[in-house]
């Protein structure tokens, strides 16, 4: 399966200016492989890293048969989202895509809709409330690929809600399945990577799989600091 979609969706601008592609093909004939390159690799709601990262990953767990729909808690308008669904109709179509969000802003419901149809993909599961209102009743009762974006650096409950999740997802998921972490950042790992100071995602995860046996491998998200991420793929219970 081809992933050149995954620079074409939604809010992704991957042109330069004329002035700096010009600048580029002077570079270029001068024979230096020096470029100039966009600061933040484009896209409001993710970059480049990140997509292929979602790519891969949910591509995975279809290409091995990992039972189980895919959900996407904290969806927004589904940019996002749409990686997944292709990932599904490309390898295996009649599985779900849950999405699950609430929805706050007036119309974000139908622009979700629009998006999904704007680029050929099938307009998924949507579970519009809170998180306390859709989880668990409105959960499958397999999963083989989450994605928990619930983030906000101004809510003091950040961290109980991705324990929340993690506490009704983690049951649900197959052996193998994988669930990533939005916001995930380990400074061990890569120093000032937290620039929007969001420590609540690993400190539940940390919380979380302390009596585990998964562990959270942190993703290369690029320069951008904002689009970190990370993941943990279930191991087979004992």
């Amino acid at each position: 399966m081809h992933n050149n979609f995954i620079s074409e969706l939604m809010d992704w601008r991957p042109t330069l200016p004329g002035a700096a592609r010009l600048f580029n093909r002077c570079l270029a004939r001068f024979g230096t492989h020096m470029r100039i390159v966009h600061p933040w690799g484009n896209g409001r709601m993710s970059n480049v890293e990140q997509r292929m990262n979602h790519f891969h990953l949910c591509s995975q767990v279809l290409a091995y048969n990992v039972p189980g729909d895919f959900v996407d808690l904290g969806c927004y308008l589904g940019q996002t989202s749409v990686i997944f669904d292709r990932a599904i109709q490309e390898y295996d179509p009649q599985r779900l895509l849950h999405v699950y969000d609430a929805f706050l802003v007036p119309g974000s419901v139908e622009t979700l809709k629009h998006n999904f149809f704007s680029v050929g993909a099938t307009v998924p599961e949507i579970h519009a409330g809170w998180i306390q209102e859709t989880i668990p009743e409105k959960l499958p009762e397999r999963i083989s690929f989450a994605h928990i974006d619930l983030g906000s650096r101004i809510n003091p409950e950040h961290k109980e809600l991705v324990i929340y999740c993690l506490e009704h997802i983690y049951p649900r998921m197959s052996e193998g399945a994988i669930c990533v972490l939005q916001s995930y950042c380990d400074p061990s790992i890569r120093e000032n990577w937290d620039p929007f100071h969001r420590p609540a995602v690993k400190q539940a995860a940390d919380e979380f799989f302390k009596n585990r046996p998964e562990e959270m491998s942190v993703l290369y998200t690029g320069e951008a600091h904002i689009f970190a991420h990370g993941y943990f793929r279930k191991k087979a219970q004992t």
